[in-house]
């Protein structure tokens, strides 16, 4: 049996207007985490964002859907920081339930690591001419 993938995501919950709303600021880093030595890039600009949310009914991975919309930077590729201390990992849970309340300060931060789709390593790629060329 096949299932379908969710075709978008719910942001109802990051906006001004929602109940409950609060402000917190998210930055974005200029450095990044490196992959194999002398493989690290950084992150072309630092910028922040004030961002409105009710994070009592926002997860984690939801907000990070959300930063990939805002930042360009992959979910997968992101580090998260609360108040510049605690990494949120846990994509389960709510922001609220991570610690982030009215005022608070989330870094992200690129894993260059994981920035970039993985390219398949099956071997060496065979290109084989088509009839038409021959």
């Amino acid at each position: 049996m096949m299932k379908k993938a969710l075709a978008g995501v719910n942001f109802t919950h990051l906006s001004p207007d929602a109940p409950g709303a609060t402000k917190i600021f998210v930055t974005t880093s200029s450095s990044s985490v490196a992959g194999a030595p002398g493989t690290a890039t950084t992150q072309p600009s630092g910028k922040a964002y004030e961002i409105y949310g009710d994070w009592a009914n926002v997860k984690v991975h939801t907000f990070r859907r959300y930063l990939h919309q805002v930042t360009g930077m992959r979910p997968a590729a992101q580090l998260l920081f609360l108040d510049g201390k605690t990494e949120l990992v846990d994509d389960l849970v709510t922001m609220e339930e991570a610690g982030t309340k009215a005022g608070s300060v989330i870094q992200v931060k690129l894993d260059e690591r994981k920035s970039v789709a993985a390219m398949p390593s099956d071997g060496p790629v065979v290109v084989r001419p088509s009839l038409d060329d021959m």
